[in-house]
This record gives C-alpha cells, sequence and structure tokens, in this order.
C-alpha cells in the first residue's frame, strides 16, 4: 500500500521538476527505512540527494544531517 501524503505534495513536488534548484532529504530516520518510505510515496525520484540518521554521528537539531545534504548537493 502507499504511503497517504499531505495536500499539496504533487503541486510541490511538480514545481520542482520545472525549476533547477537543487534539492535533498534530510531525514534522522536510516537510510534503508527512509529508501523503502520514500519509494512506497512515489517521491524518491524528486530527491536525487538524501542525508540519514545512520550516517552521521549526531541528528537533529545537531545540523550534521543538513550539513551533509549540503555537502552532497
Amino acid at each position: 500500500h502507499p504511503i497517504p501524503t499531505k495536500p499539496g505534495l504533487s503541486e510541490l513536488l511538480a514545481f520542482f521538476n520545472q525549476t533547477k534548484l537543487k534539492r535533498a532529504i534530510a531525514t534522522s530516520s536510516r537510510r534503508a527505512l527512509a529508501t523503502h518510505k520514500l519509494e512506497r510515496a512515489n517521491v524518491l525520484s524528486f530527491f536525487p540527494v538524501m542525508a540519514a540518521g545512520d550516517e552521521v554521528e549526531q541528528g537533529k537539531p545537531a545540523p550534521d544531517l543538513f550539513l551533509l545534504a549540503a555537502e552532497r548537493l
């Protein structure tokens, strides 16, 4: 079963596709779990870069996830 998404997500992702904005996901979830959920929500392909909680020493609210995502962009 697909994961439900918030209203307006489809429009936001369509906008992302029309722009040259770089985009990433920074999540405190483990990469495998985040990938699985994003695939089930049919949105993984919209975010070419990911930083996950199991890839940094300190999770949120420390900036490590966001810095890693920015570095990968």
